[in-house]
């Protein structure tokens, strides 16, 4: 069967937006959040918009944003839906995550050098490919990434503000 994920990032604070999602929210297997919670330079609003999220879905899998405190990972973990550095396999598909962002202002808690978000993200997609078809969970755009090759969608970067972009994933 084929198996439809809502996939959505950058937040940033704006619990509002998913009001405007039920629908989607509704007609979903399942949720990749690509990062950023938090408003940028306002990290208290993270835990906000994470405990909304948590309540539009059962089935999560989230990595953080470069707006986000690299400790904010212990926040997902706590609410099972961090992939951040990880491969998960969901019902055949294997989820591999790399947050954080790449550094371009120095600004912002979570930006990373290239190959520490790129590295991990290599060695997971190698070995889930052998196995599932794959999702990756990416806030930074590095290039266009392929989702897998097992999907209608062809790539997808969370990079753009707000992005809400349904992909299906064969079974």
């Amino acid at each position: 069967g084929i198996m439809k994920f809502l996939v959505i990032s950058d937040l940033h604070g704006n619990i509002d937006v998913l009001e405007k999602l039920d629908f989607e929210f509704n007609n979903v297997d399942g949720v990749l959040f690509a990062g950023d919670f938090a408003e940028c330079f306002n990290i208290p609003t993270g835990k906000p918009a994470l405990e909304a999220l948590c309540k539009k879905h059962e089935v999560i899998f989230s990595v953080l944003g470069n707006c986000d405190e690299p400790s904010f990972v212990e926040e997902l973990d706590d609410k099972d839906i961090n992939v951040e550095k990880s491969l998960v396999y969901h019902h055949g598909i294997a989820i591999v995550g790399a947050g954080g962002g790449t550094k371009f202002t120095g600004k912002t808690p979570n930006e990373r050098e290239e190959s520490e978000i790129i590295s991990p993200y290599y060695t997971l997609r190698d070995i889930a490919k052998e196995r599932a078809a794959t999702a990756y969970a990416l806030h930074a755009s590095i290039g266009l990434l392929p989702i897998s090759e097992a999907t209608t969608a062809a790539t997808y970067s969370s990079n753009s503000t707000s992005t809400i972009s349904p992909i299906y994933l064969l079974k």
